[in-house]
């Protein structure tokens, strides 16, 4: 299976390891597969839109969370290192305002699954490039601000 899934201490939050296959010329990896990913993760999660982003050190960046239509976020970094929280926003939830955090990085090829009903937000240690998978695209971009 390309991708190893390591539980969190917020069980529906997950953290995706791929397969990667490197020598000395690099490195090749499958970043997402929708067949792999429902195996791996038992998820029937359509992603309907990519997004990519670029912010400089020491940046906080986030604090996502959409209440009309809540999208879940499959996260990953394409340069650079972050903290990557999940915090669980969902009122009838046992873990509601419970978080998790973990370390995304160009090096460990990691990703993150942020499920809707979660906010997320990202803590930069450098210069970051981060790319986000939404579930569900009800949002709208308003100048620098999202609305949905």
């Amino acid at each position: 299976m390309p991708y190893t899934v390591i539980p969190t201490t917020l069980p529906e939050v997950l953290l995706l390891e791929p397969k990667v296959f490197g020598d000395a010329r690099g490195f090749f990896f499958e970043s997402f597969n929708q067949r792999d990913f429902a195996q791996a993760t038992g998820l029937d999660v359509q992603f309907v839109q990519d997004n990519h982003s670029r912010s400089v050190k020491g940046v906080l960046r986030g604090l996502h969370y959409q209440i009309q239509h809540p999208q879940g976020k499959l996260v990953r970094v394409t340069q650079g290192e972050v903290f990557d929280v999940a915090v669980d926003l969902r009122r009838s939830s046992p873990n509601f305002g419970r978080w998790v955090g973990v370390v995304l990085s160009a090096d460990n090829h990691r990703q993150l699954w942020v499920p809707p009903g979660f906010e997320k937000w990202l803590g930069l240690f450098e210069q970051l490039f981060p790319k986000n998978k939404w579930s569900h695209c009800g949002v709208k971009v308003l100048g620098n601000a999202r609305q949905s």
